[in-house]
């Protein structure tokens, strides 16, 4: 049974037609990895928007520490001990959704 992962959309004023082909991808790697949606909600806020941790932490209504908490879960989903690592993996994401 598939699960489907709902990330609540992020108003701001950098909003575009480039950002939804991201937010796009981080809702594709959020349910590859089976992210929490608080997880997928951080995801976005980094990936899309490149909020600092203090930012999100802000935005969330959480301390920094669980943001970082957060963050780690998330690459140890995703196998990997990089946050870089886990946008590249939006980005060929990304790729993947062009070329298909």
């Amino acid at each position: 049974m598939e699960r489907t992962i709902v990330i609540p959309l992020v108003k701001h004023e950098r909003t575009s037609s480039r950002t939804l082909g991201v937010e796009t991808a981080v809702r594709s790697v959020a349910g590859s990895f089976d992210l929490t949606p608080r997880e997928s909600e951080i995801l976005e806020l980094l990936a899309v928007y490149g909020f600092t941790n203090r930012e999100i932490a802000e935005r969330c209504v959480i301390s920094e520490k669980t943001v970082k908490i957060h963050i780690s879960n998330m690459m140890k989903k995703a196998g990997t001990g990089s946050i870089r690592k886990l946008f590249s993996m939006i980005f060929i994401s990304m790729n993947d959704g062009l070329t298909r």
